[in-house]
């Protein structure tokens, strides 16, 4: 199986600690950023980092389930599944 090394029964679950991570430098960023417009006095907006797993339609369910799981393990309830691109509508570019 192609993608981020995941393995839920030895401690070699290397999605979760990548997504672990990142989850740790967006806290960073975020405080850094917040601190910055309190500095400059002036408004700060943030989002919350937004996930999304993408299986194609041939992957098999145990692995999506795996990956989900691993999701749910670090208390993320909310991303995005893509299983195609067709008919997906218009992509908007990020800024």
């Amino acid at each position: 199986q192609k993608g981020v090394p995941l393995d839920t029964i030895t401690p070699n679950n290397q999605l979760k600690d990548w997504i672990a991570t990142g989850g740790r430098e967006a806290v960073k960023i975020y405080q850094e950023a917040k601190a910055k417009a309190d500095e400059a006095g002036t408004d700060f907006k943030a989002e919350k980092p937004r996930y999304a797993i993408k299986a194609g339609s041939k992957t098999k369910y145990v692995y999506v389930k795996d990956v989900i799981r691993t999701f749910t393990d670090l208390k993320i309830f909310q991303f995005n599944l893509i299983t195609s691109l067709e008919g997906g509508g218009t992509v908007i570019e990020p800024k």
